[in-house]
């Protein structure tokens, strides 16, 4: 995916740019570019001021200025360009127009880094919406700079550019005025794309609060979070039990939340259940923020220990917890019935045993085979608390046949460096089918760091939470440190008391 600047385009954006903005967001296209939307040229060549639709920063390459028109027609009669239906004549045309920009961006380039003078500065013209008639050159432009909503039928983007900056310096390596140029040359480097991006639309600190910066943060995360509500909206009214299925990242546990809320101001006596004690904490805490009661929020094992009026510390480990107390708590439930009209499961994937199932069961009226129910759970990586079940779901879908299933595949949590590095650590297959949040440049790039013995792992983990504390971005709350390991490095810091961690 490349790195655009800025990662979003504004409202009244060109339907041409808009397209050309959502094929940048693929993950395949263009890497290692950079890419600048709608760049402000102060200093043009031609005129008091000019801009440039798009400036591609390629590695290798070179810098192409591309101008794109998503006109539904487009004419070149009589030395005029016709752009639209009863468009008036331009003598000027796309094509000089990205070319004066291409020349007012090199200069502005060569003035603040004179060895940027080697490097090929070039423009294309892109109709995004049509095939103009005319393909071949007027002596305004090469053929090749010339692309057209066909090209873009039959080839990626990245591809097609590609392919325009090859042609462009073979034709500058055969130019005689030219000779500046080396064709074997692979500048511009990174380092110079880098520092091109820094001259072009350098970065200008206005520093917020960091208190700003969290609200930021968390508020861009809950919108497009809330876009997956269609999902809990396309489930109301028609499914009483639902699967919703997804890897980290993709909105499950807000989705959990809501589906929770809703059940409950339907007037149905409803239980959230989850498996973890950190989580079950955080969902009482975001359901007092919007201001709902009356629904049960708790771990599973809570739950039995509250059903069988066990309190304090026990004994006999996960013994007790995955065959003792679900044994003791079906023996009061059988004597008293069902608690509950609704129940809401999240980390649906670690309380798939037999035994918790049979526990829903009882607990849920018309158990799990004829009543209301959703399960949200991560199948595929997020099994940490192994229930020994070879298939979970098949286990789940068993007890309430017919059940509506549903698969998320929209990462919302996430930057898109991120998701990126959990698909190729995790081995995420199907990976993300969209990263929602925008990205944010190399400084959300994941760092991986390399450790020789325990001891220097829980040293670097150290060093990592004093620096995110340090920046402060970040309030302890803020992070969350995962193993797929329940003894990990964190398990073993926090119970050394060498950071105050909750595991």
């Amino acid at each position: 995916m490349a790195h655009i600047i800025p990662p979003d385009y504004p409202p009244g954006t060109s339907p041409g740019e808009t397209l050309i903005f959502d094929a940048l967001r693929e993950r395949t296209i263009g890497r290692t570019w950079t890419v600048l939307h709608s760049l402000h040229i102060p200093e043009h060549v031609r005129q008091v001021e000019g801009e440039a639709d798009f400036v591609f920063l390629m590695p290798g390459l070179g810098v192409l200025t591309l101008e794109v028109k998503g006109h539904l027609r487009a004419d070149y009669a009589d030395g005029a360009w016709y752009l639209g239906e009863g468009g008036a004549p331009d003598f000027r045309g796309p094509f000089r127009q990205s070319e004066m920009a291409a020349r007012s961006i090199k200069k502005k380039v060569v003035s603040a880094l004179p060895s940027a003078s080697k490097i090929l500065f070039w423009s294309a013209v892109l109709f995004t919406h049509c095939t103009p008639a005319v393909r071949t050159s007027s002596g305004d432009w090469h053929p090749w700079q010339l692309l057209s909503s066909a090209d873009l039928d039959s080839e990626d983007l990245d591809s097609l550019l590609g392919r325009v900056m090859r042609k462009a310096r073979n034709h500058a390596a055969q130019s005689e005025s030219a000779r500046w140029f080396d064709p074997t040359s692979t500048r511009p480097t990174e380092s110079d794309c880098a520092r091109i991006r820094r001259i072009l639309r350098p970065d200008v600190h206005f520093l917020p609060a960091t208190s700003t910066i969290r609200q930021q943060r968390t508020t861009q995360i809950r919108r497009f979070t809330e876009e997956q509500l269609e999902v809990i909206e396309g489930l109301d009214g028609v499914n009483q039990r639902a699967l919703i299925e997804g890897p980290a990242g993709t909105g499950k546990t807000v989705l959990a939340l809501e589906g929770a809320r809703r059940a409950n101001a339907q007037g149905e006596r409803t239980a959230l259940l989850c498996f973890n004690q950190q989580l079950a904490a955080y969902l009482r805490a975001e359901a007092e923020r919007y201001e709902f009661a009356g629904v049960d929020i708790l771990t599973f094992h809570a739950l039995l220990r509250r059903i069988t009026g066990e309190s304090g510390s026990v004994e006999g480990g996960h013994e007790y917890w995955s065959r003792i107390l679900p044994e003791r708590a079906m023996s009061v439930l059988l004597d008293n019935g069902p608690l509950y009209d609704a129940l809401i499961v999240d980390e649906a994937q670690d309380l798939a045993s037999p035994a918790y199932l049979d526990v829903m069961d009882a607990v849920l009226t018309n158990e799990l085979s004829n009543g209301s129910w959703r399960m949200f759970g991560d199948f595929e990586s997020q099994a940490i608390y192994s229930t020994g079940i070879d298939d979970p779901i098949a286990e789940i879908t068993r007890r309430g046949e017919p059940i509506a299933r549903y698969r998320l595949r929209r990462n919302c949590r996430n930057l898109p460096r991120v998701a990126e590095y959990i698909v190729r650590l995790g081995g995420l297959k199907p990976a993300y089918s969209r990263v929602m949040r925008p990205d944010c440049g190399p400084e959300g790039t994941p760092r991986t760091s390399f450790y020789p013995t325990e001891e220097d792992q829980e040293g670097l983990l150290g060093d990592a939470l004093s620096q995110l504390q340090a920046s402060g971005e970040f309030s302890p709350q803020d992070i969350v440190v995962l193993s797929p390991v329940v003894n990990s490095c964190a398990r073993r810091v926090a119970d050394s008391g060498k950071l105050a961690l909750r595991v």
